[in-house]
Order: structure tokens, then sequence, then C-alpha cells
């Protein structure tokens, strides 16, 4: 294979399929959850409103993933099997990694009303980390993802301002096409169970 054959097979190589194909309906949801959140968090910023405004669009943020999370999953809430177990490692790794960053922020810099978009490089790259352990194990364009992340994280540096905006936009491309790519797979086996059983 010639080095662009081997790429491309890297990015579509893929397992976990059949485990995951009932999920489009929450990726599909989290694809807007995230923006809008994102895009609230960059008016916050904007009018400088004080970190209790901050503290609300996350908690709409987490009552919105978990909610619809609860809503449409098709299956119990326990981390069944390899992929369940990877899927709830890496997801509460993120966040949790995400959780200490902030905290070790907040004691550097002083418990502060006022906030401002410096962590959202890191909060990027930490993104494409993930997205990276992902790519190893579960679709190869997680990797393509994991890189768009970090090249977002460099870019952020130049107008933090528009990062919210920034990460909000990419994390839509990135959960939609996934939600896409999940939903093909489903209406193809649909088609093809059909086929089996005329």
């Amino acid at each position: 294979l010639n080095p662009a054959s081997k790429i491309a097979f890297a990015l579509e190589r893929s397992h976990y399929d059949v485990q995951f194909q009932a999920y489009s309906r929450i990726f599909f949801g989290y694809a807007l959850i995230m923006p809008a959140c994102e895009t609230a968090r960059f008016v916050v910023y904007q009018t400088r409103q004080s970190v209790w405004a901050l503290l609300a669009i996350e908690a709409v943020r987490l009552a919105a993933l978990l909610g619809l999370f609860f809503w449409l999953r098709p299956t119990g809430l326990r981390a069944t099997g390899p992929a369940g177990r990877l899927m709830w490692t890496v997801w509460a790794g993120y966040f949790f990694t995400l959780t200490v960053v902030g905290a070790a922020h907040s004691l550097v810099r002083g418990v502060t009303l006022d906030e401002d978009p410096t962590l959202y490089p890191v909060i990027a790259a930490v993104t494409g980390m993930a997205f990276y352990v992902l790519g190893s194990s579960y679709w190869g364009w997680c990797y393509a993802f994991g890189l768009a992340f970090h090249l977002l994280a460099l870019v952020m540096t130049l107008d933090l301002r528009f990062a919210p905006l920034g990460h909000g936009a990419l994390w839509a491309i990135v959960l939609g096409a996934i939600a896409f790519r999940l939903r093909r797979l489903s209406v193809t086996e649909q088609s093809s169970a059909k086929v089996a059983n005329a």
C-alpha cells in the first residue's frame, strides 16, 4: 500500500460498530447542545458577567447531556463489554481531567468573579488527546478529530475572545460526523436485514 492508501485505511478502520449504532440520535443532540452552550459562554465573556453565569451554563449543559443520554440510550446504564467500558473510561477521565485543570487554574489565579477564556487551548488539547484514544480503539477518523482539536488549540491563541465559538463549532462538526456515520450504519444494517428476510 502507498502512504495515501495506508492513511485512508487507518481512517476508515473501525471497531464496535454494532454496539454503538443506536446512539446516533444522542450524538445528533449533543451536536446541538455543545455549540449552544459555547455560544452562551462567549456572550458571558463579551458582556463580562460573573462566574456564576458560567456555572449556570455548565449546569444546564450537564443536565442536557445527561438527560438526553438517559432518555435515548437504548440499553441499561452499565458499562457492558469492552466497548462500553472503554467509552465510560475515556469520557469519565476526560471530564475529571478538565475538572482538575479548572480547579488548579482557579487556585493559581485565585477565586475571582471575572472569568476569561484562557483555559480554552488547554481544553482543546485535552479533547484532542481523548479522540486519539478513540482513534486507536473505535474509529480511525477520531485521529483526525484529535488533530483538529490540537490545531484549534494553537489557532485559539491568536484571539482568545473567539475561542468558545471555535470550540463549539468544532464539537458540532465532530459530533455530527459521528452521528451521521452511526445513522448510516444503522440504516445499512436495517436494509440488509429486510433483504435477508425477503
